[in-house]
C-alpha cells in the first residue's frame, strides 16, 4: 500500500490488481502493459515515463494508492487489472503505454 512514505517517481510492478484513490498521484500516471484498465478518465498513448526512484515489486496480489500517496509520477507495469477513478492523477493525465 502506498501511503506517501516512498520517493517518487514510483513504479509498481507485476501486481495482480492495483486500486488508485482520487488524488492519489500528484504527477502523471503511466499504465504499462496491463491486462485490463477500468477507468473513468480518458486514456491516451504517451512516451515512456522517467526512470523510477522507487520500485515496488515481489509477490503482490493487490496494490493500493491512497489519497496523496505519490508526490510525483507513478508507473504501474505488467498488472493484471488497474482500477483508476476520475481524478486519480492531480494533473489529469492518465496514460497507457502499450508494448512495441
Amino acid at each position: 500500500m502506498l501511503t506517501g512514505s516512498l520517493d517518487a517517481p514510483i513504479e509498481i510492478e507485476d501486481s495482480d490488481d492495483v486500486f488508485l484513490r482520487m488524488n492519489g498521484v500528484e504527477g502523471n500516471l503511466a499504465v504499462s502493459n496491463p491486462e485490463n484498465v477500468f477507468t473513468h478518465q480518458p486514456i491516451g498513448n504517451a512516451d515512456a515515463p522517467t526512470d523510477a526512484e522507487t520500485t515496488v515489486r515481489g509477490d503482490l496480489e493487490d496494490g493500493y494508492v491512497q489519497d496523496g500517496a505519490v508526490a510525483g509520477d507513478l508507473t504501474v507495469a505488467d498488472a493484471e487489472d488497474v482500477f483508476v477513478p476520475a481524478g486519480a492523477s492531480r494533473v489529469g493525465t492518465t496514460r497507457s503505454i502499450r508494448p512495441a
